[in-house]
């Protein structure tokens, strides 16, 4: 066989074996990160819980290497939160830990693990929210058109296990308005005769009575447009 025909020879022999080299070779491996908090959300809200201050902050790591998931009996693993370590030792995939005392944008978790050869970490940023208050209500463009409105109050990211566990003070139009609807509930009657175009507007301030520094507060101004 000539030269050209050895080199042609070399050439396919490589290519054919290219695909079982590929497949051959084994993925990364990978560190996966998780987190959830306890901070309370309405039952019906499809977003996620973030923590608040001093929100417990769950956190989860789990080892893909080898083409499968380790036990976490074969990974030694070192939390960081903030550059600092937190806690070290084999088996360690979930800690628990406080959100800092004073919200402030976001806490960095860092998770390194080893197990044999097996070197890899993670860094991931948690949001740490302040509480928030909504004040709902079925009026498009704040306008209504009844002599009477109604509205609820919807809490945020407030370390509590259900919303009775807070207060809520409603004021309307700078007075305390006689509600019979429920803490969380507001329902408003005009006085007859009211014009329309008046505006109303409504305040509210929700406090979780365990933490001081845990409050939200909201403004709404309808009007009335019969």
């Amino acid at each position: 066989m000539n030269r050209i025909g050895l080199l042609l020879g070399a050439v396919l022999v490589a290519a054919l074996a290219s695909p079982f080299v590929a497949g051959a070779q084994t993925t990364p491996p990978r560190l996966f990160l998780s987190w959830r908090t306890d901070a309370y959300v309405p039952a019906d809200y499809p977003g996620r819980s973030f923590p608040t201050a001093n929100s417990a902050l769950v956190l989860s790591a789990a080892l893909h290497a080898d083409g499968r998931f380790l036990n976490s009996d074969q990974v030694t693993l070192r939390w960081y939160v903030d550059g600092n370590l937190y806690q070290a030792g084999p088996g360690l995939h979930t800690v628990i830990l406080r959100a800092p005392a004073v919200p402030r944008g976001r806490v960095e978790i860092r998770a390194e693990a080893q197990a044999g050869d097996v070197n890899v970490s993670k860094t991931v940023e948690v949001p740490v929210r302040s509480p928030e208050a909504v004040i709902a209500g079925a009026y498009p463009g704040n306008i209504f058109r009844q002599s009477a409105y109604f509205l609820r109050a919807r809490p945020f990211f407030f370390n509590v296990a259900a919303a009775n566990r807070l207060t809520f003070s409603w004021r309307v139009d700078g007075a305390s308005p006689q509600n019979s609807e429920g803490p969380e509930t507001l329902g408003v009657s005009l006085l007859a005769g009211t014009p329309a175009g008046f505006r109303s507007t409504v305040e509210l301030r929700v406090a979780n009575p365990l933490a001081t520094f845990e409050t939200a507060a909201e403004a709404l101004t309808l009007t009335y447009s019969p």
